[in-house]
């Protein structure tokens, strides 16, 4: 019994690192998106001036860290982990 919960907890995890990862990614789409249209209207159409990027870049970085940490090494969290052996009486 105590072998399938420990499976589960590792389960809800995954899926709690998985839903968190795309929570992420769509608010990086939107706010970007929204920084996009601000620098259009405000000076990127009219005198060709874009910073919108450099937020983006900034931020991609991020994300792909957080993909990486969610999704890389063969799809071990690296989270959930590092969490499992920094508890105590383990």
């Amino acid at each position: 019994m105590e072998d399938q919960q420990q499976r589960y907890e590792r389960a809800r995890a995954r899926v709690q690192a998985i839903k968190g990862f795309y929570i992420h990614a769509s608010v990086f789409v939107v706010v970007n998106i929204g920084l996009f249209v601000i620098n259009a209207l405000t000076s990127g159409l009219a005198s060709g001036v874009w910073w919108f990027y450099w937020p983006l870049l900034g931020w991609g970085i991020g994300l792909g860290a957080h993909a990486l940490g969610v999704f890389g090494f063969g799809g071990v969290a690296l989270g959930a982990e590092i969490g499992r052996n920094a508890r105590p009486g383990r």
